[in-house]
């Protein structure tokens, strides 16, 4: 089997983006004629030494992961704030988590350790195995990226490098530590000029960056490799629990954008024929702990059930016993490129889906997964998606997306994709 190493700062148990979709191109690429060895962040640990990452997650064999570091020790922290911790938001010095946890975590995103040691490890990778024969970088943060240009000159391996959002895009949900707009803008357009191998996961990506670097990028120097589904039991097939309950994933927001969401939401709840429906429903708060305060704020306080999430499996469950299942984002220009991960696998599990999100990559596929969708900043809009939306949970059919799409993001399409992309990476 042939060996690929994998630099990837977003990892399991961290839930940042991008860790989800290098976990599963790792875990199944062995069965694609590749083993994966991969250089990821180091675990974190609750008190008593009881690792914070759901056992589904373990490494399955032939996957070889080396941590950047010894496993951080987080005490005895409540979930919303192991959550906080898992998604990469950033730690104020003086809030409650900084003062258990190393200096080193204090005011950077999480995953920025990665950067302090992957070097090291990663060329004790490269000496344990001589015989790796290409390298997957994903980026951002900008860190992977760097260290793949290194090793790939230095131990003369292809490189190939998986950009899953501008590298110098503002990320205010979620400051993360990196290099300075400029340097970043100037990196990118490396990577994208310098004749590397370079994937994305959407098609809208793929146009921006064509765009943004016109004249300098052709069409075929950047190959669209979607992310994949989760691993669903074919004898299970999608049903819709009687007693299941409307799942509202709060990421990306805005407190503004989300006040208005929850105002319309209440409304609806109401005066909508089908809105109660709603009662129950369970809010994921990937917000940064803003949600309960907006929920007194409206009148909905013990109403909705809220919860914190700190592992893509106890969200995977929660998808599976809801009703439906959407994912409510702020009007940040940078989340018309952005297709939340919960927001695929709802659709390939057979849930009805939404998108509170600006018009873009997460809209289209609410579309296209026969669901509903609407702006943040438009409050009509909202009460009208949500009233269509109790209308068709109270029914309990379920959604159809196309084949087309359910292809798109099915193992078999996604990984043959990425074995063809390496494979034109090596030499001849």
């Amino acid at each position: 089997m042939k060996k690929i190493l994998f630099l990837a700062a977003n990892y399991p148990p961290y839930m940042t983006d991008g860790a989800s979709r290098a976990f599963r191109m790792a875990s199944r690429l062995p069965g694609y004629g590749w083993e994966p060895v991969v250089v990821a962040p180091p675990l974190f640990n609750r008190t008593g030494g009881e690792t914070a990452r759901p056992e589904p997650l373990k490494e399955p064999d032939p996957i070889r992961v080396y941590r950047s570091g010894e496993a951080v020790a987080l005490g005895d922290v409540d979930e919303c704030t192991l959550a906080a911790f898992a998604r990469g938001e950033r730690i104020v010095q003086g809030g409650l988590l900084s003062g258990m946890l190393p200096s080193i975590f204090r005011e950077v995103h999480p995953c920025a350790v990665w950067e302090k040691q992957a070097e090291v490890v990663a060329q004790k990778v490269m000496k344990e195995h001589p015989d790796i024969e290409a390298i997957y970088a994903q980026g951002p943060p900008s860190a992977p990226i760097r260290l793949g240009m290194e090793l790939s000159l230095r131990h003369g391996v292809p490189v190939m490098f998986d950009l899953t959002a501008p590298l110098d895009a503002p990320r205010p949900w979620s400051p993360l530590g990196d290099l300075r707009s400029d340097e970043l803008f100037k990196l990118e357009q490396k990577v994208l000029c310098s004749g590397y191998g370079v994937i994305t996961p959407t098609r809208a990506l793929k146009e921006h960056f064509l765009k943004r670097h016109f004249g300098k990028v052709a069409h075929d120097d950047i190959t669209i490799i979607t992310d994949c589904g989760p691993v669903v039991p074919t004898a299970a097939p999608p049903s819709i629990s009687a007693h299941g309950r409307p799942l509202f994933i709060i990421e990306r927001a805005d407190e503004k954008g989300a006040k208005v969401f929850f105002q319309a939401l209440a409304t609806v709840m109401r005066e909508c024929p089908g809105g109660s429906a709603f009662s129950g429903s369970t809010i994921v708060d990937a917000s940064g702990g803003m949600v309960p305060k907006l929920l007194r704020k409206v009148g909905l306080e013990g109403d909705l059930a809220l919860c914190c999430t700190f592992s893509e499996d106890q969200e995977l469950e929660l998808c599976r016993s809801a009703s439906t299942v959407g994912v409510v984002s702020g009007s940040y220009e940078e989340n018309e490129l952005w297709l939340p991960d919960r927001l695929i696998d709802a659709a390939l599990i057979g849930r009805p889906v939404f998108a509170v999100a600006p018009a873009g990559v997460a809209t289209r596929f609410t579309e296209n997964a026969g669901g509903f969708q609407a702006s943040p900043d438009n409050p009509v809009a909202l009460r009208d998606m949500l009233c269509s939306l109790s209308c068709a949970v109270d029914g309990g059919v379920p959604p159809a997306p196309s084949v087309e799409l359910i292809a798109r993001h099915s193992e078999s399409e996604v990984l043959s994709e990425m074995v063809k992309a390496i494979a034109l990476l090596l030499p001849l």
